[in-house]
């Protein structure tokens, strides 16, 4: 089984997504406001806390992940609560070319999503798929951990979230150039402790390399920003980066 099937269930409570939703909701208010966008791809959606929203606001959405104990996760969200017509596709970010299909204003891939990719031809093919599913003039939004800062600090601790009675620690081993992402389980039983341990590899993507990435595959124009809220990336500050490209 794998990491993400392991954790589909509990995903939410992890990472408290009911916690970040108005965050995600404020985004694609900020994402929309002055961008005609009427269709667009969240690519790694994961339980859809942004495939959602987007949708809500009336767009047409495509949202694919390469779990597909996340995606039902993600319809059991979107049909108890939301009621939108969103299409659900189970797919690799590398494969998603070939996998949906027209075209799109926008294309997300948020939630530290591209650490996912191990090595370089993979990232390579994934940007290059979403520039060649992108409508001219259309953005790709990419969000991840601030890697420059995580490894300048070499900072072990991304999280701890207590929900349902279980306590979630997400850290970091560094291996070489790649890190080990760990999700600790801590539940309390009849007053005895115990755990389950969850890891799966990721590569912490630089900047710079993205920036380079999505120039190569035809994206020349890159804005980066801190957060979400699309202000200037202040790398000692910021936890998490933002980088938007546009295709010509």
């Amino acid at each position: 089984m794998g990491f993400y099937e392991e954790l589909a269930q509990s995903y939410d409570v992890m990472t408290d997504t009911p916690g970040r939703l108005q965050g995600a909701q404020e985004f694609i208010h900020r994402l929309l406001d002055g961008r005609r966008i009427t269709r667009a791809l969240d690519a790694a959606c994961g339980t859809g806390l942004f495939s959602l929203p987007l949708a809500a606001m009336g767009v047409d959405v495509v949202a694919s992940d390469a779990s597909p104990a996340m995606i039902e996760q993600a319809l059991k969200r979107s049909g108890s609560r939301w009621n939108l017509n969103i299409k659900w596709v189970v797919s690799p970010m590398e494969q998603l070319r070939s996998a949906v299909t027209g075209t799109f204003d926008a294309i997300l891939c948020m939630g530290n999503s591209l650490p996912h990719l191990l090595e370089h031809n993979q990232l390579m093919q994934t940007l290059e798929g979403f520039a060649a599913l992108l409508a001219p003039g259309g953005i790709a939004v990419l969000a991840l951990l601030n890697y420059d800062r995580v490894l300048r600090r070499h900072e072990r601790i991304i999280g701890i979230h207590r929900g349902g009675g279980v306590e979630y620690v997400r850290f970091y081993d560094f291996v070489d150039d790649l890190l080990r992402f760990n999700v600790l389980e801590i539940v309390e039983n009849a007053g005895r402790f115990e755990h389950r341990l969850h890891s799966t590899t990721l590569r912490p993507w630089r900047r710079q390399e993205l920036v380079e990435a999505l120039n190569n595959a035809g994206m020349k124009k890159v804005e980066t920003f801190g957060g979400m809220r699309f202000v200037p990336l202040d790398d000692e500050n910021h936890e998490t980066i933002m980088l938007l490209a546009r295709k010509d």
